[in-house]
Formats: structure tokens, C-alpha cells, sequence
């Protein structure tokens, strides 16, 4: 999976695959990224199977350093900045090894024994993992642990090239999922400022974007602010 989502990202190397209010970056660009990382990866004694936490967002850093790690089989905790107040406690429960800073570019390693069960699968079937966490209804926090493997496999049947809004979190399953829809179909993905209605609205018309997956509480919230009124969004097909 790993290398067919790098050879649709070389076959575009020159196309845009990312526009953040900073900076926008070609396939290539994310490709000599990970590259990168990958060296880093390996100076600092990150070993295959080995679990990371990647503190980031949506971000050329991110992205890049996200996929080094899949490519090393490490099983990466995924952690957004709304959540970087769990960080100790998501650490504790994923028995992270290594917390990578994906901005900074820190890797600094963590004593942790980390032998769960459904790690030692991954590791013995030699796939790199996700782990997701969401706030229980009790209140302890729970991590799902998925096979990136399998997960991606559904994105290898080629689907649409469609310009994306990254609305949903880095550490969500479906932002995920929109992340490497994005990835494997050569498509434009599109980071707001902020998920505010105005400038989610704002990003519409200039990079023509076509999907803005959300809930469907945010598109009623959305059209609650009348941001709505005052851009043109003509070429949106919002997708709840």
C-alpha cells in the first residue's frame, strides 16, 4: 500500500497537494519531506514496530513525517493540538515509546514497556499501525488501534481527483481517511486558519474547492452564521 500511495505521489510530483494559510507544497515536495524524516527516523534509533506519538496537524511536516513512519512499521498515536493536554495520559495508555514534535522536528524517546497484544500483531504480520483515541462516556479515554495496512487498502481502487477541505482533526478516523483519499487521488487537500464559518467559507471560491466533509451539526451551525451569504461556494458539494 505504502508503495503505491508513493508512486501516485511521484507521478504528480509537481502538482499542489497541500495549501495551509502558511505555506502551499507540491507532491514532491511532501516526498522529499519524508525522506527526511526517514533519515532522522533512523539516526535517532526509532526501530520497525517501535510506538510513536505524532503531535501535529494538518502540515506539510506532519504529512511527510506521518508517512516516514508508516513506511519505518512504527505504530503511530496520532495526537491533534486539541488534544495535547492528554498527551501524558494518551502516552501512558498507548505505551508510547517515542514522542516526535512533527513542527520542531523533536524525536525524544520514552520508557515505556510496550507489549499489548494487538501491537504484537502488527508487529509479527509487519504492518505499521494508527491508533486513534476518543474520550470515553466514563471519561477514561480509549485508543483503537487499526492496521494502516488495511486501512489504506481501500484507497487503492482509484477514485475522483477532488479539491478538499481538511475540516475533520488530524487524530479523527476521518480526518484520516480524508487525508489519504487525498494522498492516493493526487488531489489538492485545503487547511483553514481555523474552522471558524467564516474562514472554512472564506477557502471556497480561491482554491475551487469541491468536498468539505463535516457533520452535519457543523453544516447547520455553518449556515446558522450566514457566513454562508457573503462567499461563493458555487462549486461546493458538501459531503456529511
Amino acid at each position: 500500500m505504502l508503495e503505491h500511495l508513493t508512486n501516485q505521489m511521484s507521478a504528480v510530483r509537481n502538482e499542489l497537494a497541500l495549501a495551509t494559510p502558511q505555506v502551499s507544497a507540491t507532491y514532491g515536495d511532501l516526498l522529499e519531506k519524508v525522506e527526511v524524516w526517514q533519515q532522522a527516523l533512523n539516526n535517532t534509533g526509532v526501530a520497525s514496530g517501535d510506538v510513536a506519538m505524532l503531535k501535529g496537524t494538518f502540515s506539510t511536516a506532519s504529512i511527510s513525517a506521518l508517512i516516514a513512519l508508516l513506511r519505518h512499521e512504527a505504530i503511530i498515536v496520532l495526537l491533534a493540538p486539541t488534544s495535547y493536554e492528554k498527551q501524558a495520559e494518551f502516552a501512558d495508555i498507548g505505551q508510547v515509546q517515542w514522542i516526535i514534535d512533527a513542527e520542531t522536528g523533536r524525536i525524544v524517546p520514552r520508557t515505556a514497556t510496550s507489549d499489548h497484544p494487538l501491537y504484537e500483531r502488527l508487529r509479527q504480520n509487519g504492518e505499521p499501525g494508527l491508533v486513534l483515541f476518543s474520550s470515553g462516556s466514563s471519561g477514561t479515554s480509549k485508543g483503537t488501534v487499526h492496521s494502516a495496512t488495511r486501512l489504506m487498502r481501500k484507497f487503492a481502487t482509484p477514485g475522483k481527483t477532488l479539491r478538499t477541505l481538511a475540516f475533520l482533526l488530524f487524530d479523527h478516523i476521518a480526518g484520516v481517511d480524508t487525508l489519504f483519499y487525498s494522498l492516493f487521488n493526487q488531489s489538492l487537500l485545503v487547511v483553514p486558519a481555523d474552522r471558524s464559518p467564516a474562514a472554512v467559507c472564506a477557502l471556497i471560491a480561491p482554491h475551487r474547492v469541491y468536498v468539505l466533509p463535516t457533520a452535519p451539526t457543523i453544516l447547520i451551525k455553518l449556515l446558522l452564521s450566514g457566513a454562508t451569504s457573503h462567499h461563493d461556494l458555487s462549486e461546493l458539494m458538501i459531503s456529511p
